[in-house]
């Protein structure tokens, strides 16, 4: 389960995932709210909260990484202060997905994080 709320000008994240490998996962908001494809190829590539300058300077979409416990657990909070729940912004509708590994932060905008290796459409609340 991962969770966004409002928090000021950006949006707390909080992410609780169950069934990963081992290690350090880098995961990203990707563009596209669907997680069909067996590789989740159909989430298509990641979200840029903001304009990206070019060449882009950061990871786009980066929501940090999860470290997995030898149990497959990993926890994460965090502000993402690009982020927007509303407007033509918005990550509402748009997937989040874990990846094979961590980022590499020489590697922008995706990362270099391999495979991806779950995946989930982030939703309204209730």
């Amino acid at each position: 389960m991962v969770r966004f709320r409002r928090d000021g000008e950006g949006v707390l994240m909080t992410a609780e995932l169950e069934g990963l490998p081992p290690g350090v996962h880098a995961f990203h908001v990707h563009e596209k709210g669907d997680c069909s494809a067996p590789d989740a190829s159909s989430a298509g590539p990641h979200y840029a909260f903001a304009p990206t300058s070019d060449p882009p300077e950061r990871i786009t979409g980066n929501l940090g990484e999860l470290e997995a416990d030898e149990d497959g657990r990993a926890r994460r909070e965090a502000r993402i202060p690009l982020a927007r729940l509303d407007g033509p912004r918005s990550i509402v509708g748009r997937s989040v997905v874990v990846h094979e590994r961590g980022n590499d932060p020489t590697s922008p905008p995706a990362g270099d994080a391999g495979g991806r290796i779950a995946c989930g459409v982030i939703r309204p609340g209730i």
